[in-house]
């Protein structure tokens, strides 16, 4: 059976000006150098995410399949302000019957 798209993409620096420099990137330090977060601990300024699903054909897939999820981990450049992602990934979910517009209590995917 074929697999959801697996991706995972970091970027390093900023696309405008290549600065390293990103504000949540920088409060992050600052919180594990105050031993407030653990070292692997990362923060973004906001996530996109989504399932590219098309809702005219969604009740079709059956309950119990892996579906994909795709989400990017956004930063803010501390030179030039520019929003950009600092990690674009995949995961994967398995589709199971809730509520609409909440995640059940033992949503599971591959990046936790």
């Amino acid at each position: 059976m074929e697999q959801p798209i697996e991706l995972k993409l970091d970027f390093t620096d900023c696309p405008n000006c290549h600065s390293t420099r990103r504000l949540a990137e920088e409060a992050t330090k600052f919180m594990k150098k105050k031993g407030w977060a653990l070292e692997d601990f990362t923060y973004y300024t906001h996530i996109i995410q989504g399932t590219p699903t098309d809702k005219r054909v969604f009740s079709k897939i059956p309950i119990g399949s892996s579906i994909p999820i795709i989400w990017a981990g956004m930063d803010i450049c501390l030179d030039c302000g520019t929003v950009y992602a600092v990690r674009v990934a995949s995961s994967k979910a398995q589709l199971t019957i809730g509520t609409p517009g909440k995640l059940p209590p033992d949503f599971k995917t591959s990046e936790n």
